[in-house]
């Protein structure tokens, strides 16, 4: 469930709880969930946030589209620059971005099944 951008830490958990369980039900909460991230790194400045905030916006094309080659890739750049921020980040942070930087990278390597059905 997407939570206030103005609440770093409880949109971490949220966003790691949603992209470790049934990838199928995470892609119906996306959007929400994208648009959340996207306020959230225009909130605090994150250093490459910019590139972070297109890649959600091309994350949510590739929903939309379900494609899952594209899906895949996007989820594994995010990933990578997840871990990068992990590496800037406070004390505070930087365990659930390693955390989460993680998941989005296991999510890449799982997202290989179409997107249109539950399996």
């Amino acid at each position: 469930m997407p939570t206030n951008p103005s609440d770093p830490s409880a949109n971490l958990r949220s966003t790691n709880d949603i992209l470790s369980g049934n990838l199928y039900a995470a892609a119906l909460e996306a959007p929400i969930v994208i648009d959340s991230w996207i306020d959230a790194l225009r909130t605090f400045g994150v250093t490459g946030g910019n590139d972070m905030v297109e890649e959600l916006q091309n994350l949510k094309n590739y929903l939309n589209d379900k494609d899952t080659d594209r899906i895949s890739a996007s989820l594994q750049r995010l990933g990578e620059s997840t871990t990068k921020a992990a590496d800037q980040a406070g004390e505070e942070y930087q365990e659930q971005l390693q955390r989460l930087g993680q998941v989005l990278l296991r999510a890449a390597d799982e997202v290989k099944v179409p997107l249109n059905s539950p399996e």
